[in-house]
């Protein structure tokens, strides 16, 4: 057995790694969970990092590292750990089926969405270790605000704010707009949406050269790119 900072671990199940490679985490995606929750993901891995999972249905798909203790847990326990965002558009859809964003986030189709399909489409052993956490979303994504409505979220999209530098910069991934390029299957810089509403019928994106200003917003009902995201 392997004692850690008070845990128990047996001797397959300890935190460990086989490094990273061209920023790619040569371990399986349940070695990353264990280092985890270990408490040892800031040790083992940098920022932008990112580790292939396979989505039941979807495929491999990569996922980025992208920050450590800045989610808020629902239980009031500790700070996550860590939290992912895919890599890339993982798929497209609409923010909501209708052309309004009445409700916001809580009541948008593609948080359903999120909720369900892609967390179905998530091994089991990120679905039994997955933090939910409480998600503020701003209305206005030029205010760079982190008070607005709260959702308890397992999967979840970003917020305009939570990704852009220059209104907030919440997570260190996002520094450069050039972070922020998400692809299309083939290579394809495409548009992705956020969280964060545009009036009552347009939400914000994240526009395909990874920039978003006060004309990134459409109409709800528009197919964009999915880039979810969850803690660990």
């Amino acid at each position: 057995m392997d004692r850690r900072r008070g845990l128990i671990f047996p001797n397959d199940k300890r935190p460990k790694t086989n490094g990273v490679v061209d920023g790619v985490i040569q371990d399986s995606i349940e070695q990353v969970v264990i280092n985890c929750k270990a408490g040892k993901v800031s040790e083992f891995y940098s920022i932008g990092d990112h580790v292939a999972i396979n989505l039941d249905g979807i495929g491999t798909c990569y996922f980025d590292y992208i920050g450590s203790g800045k989610d808020e847990r629902t239980d009031g326990a500790d700070k996550p750990v860590s939290t992912w965002l895919s890599r890339d558009v993982i798929d497209r859809c609409v923010w909501n089926q209708n052309q309004t964003t009445e409700g916001g986030w809580d009541a948008s189709y593609i948080r359903n969405y999120c909720r369900t399909t892609i967390y179905n489409a998530l091994p089991s052993i990120i679905r039994n270790n997955i933090v939910t956490v409480n998600k503020y979303t701003n209305v206005n994504p030029m205010d760079g605000s982190f008070s607005g409505p709260k959702t308890e979220d397992t999967v979840w999209i970003p917020s305009d704010p939570e990704v852009t530098s220059y209104r907030g910069g919440y997570y260190e991934r996002f520094d450069l707009d050039d972070t922020r390029v998400k692809m299309l299957t083939g290579g394809v810089a495409f548009m992705w949406w956020t969280r964060t509403t545009y009036g009552s019928y347009q939400a914000n994106y994240i526009d395909n050269d990874g920039s978003s200003d006060s004309s990134t917003h459409t109409g709800a009902h528009v197919s964009n790119g999915l880039v979810p995201g969850f803690c660990l």
